[in-house]
């Protein structure tokens, strides 16, 4: 059960990085900072969502998931300020 809350845990760590990077991408001043971090933020996100896969597809980390791929989509579509 350890191992399960590791993996848990740097699932969540993940999250949290992926978060960051859809927040640069909100807040960057220029096109091809805010290219970049959605780039990388779309590419951990699919890493993410594959390993979730063959995992024990943990519900609530695809609901994590998903919250994030809203906010990056969100984000893409013009800032909403």
């Amino acid at each position: 059960d350890d191992l399960e809350q590791g993996k848990t845990e740097s699932l969540k760590q993940e999250l949290q990085e992926i978060k960051q990077l859809i927040e640069q991408a909100s807040s960057a001043k220029t096109e091809e900072e805010k290219k970049k971090a959605e780039q990388q933020a779309q590419q951990r996100m699919q890493e993410m969502s594959e390993f979730a896969k063959n995992q024990a597809g943990s519900k609530e980390m695809n609901e994590s998931l998903q919250k994030a791929l809203e906010q990056l989509a969100q984000s893409k579509s013009g800032d909403g300020r």
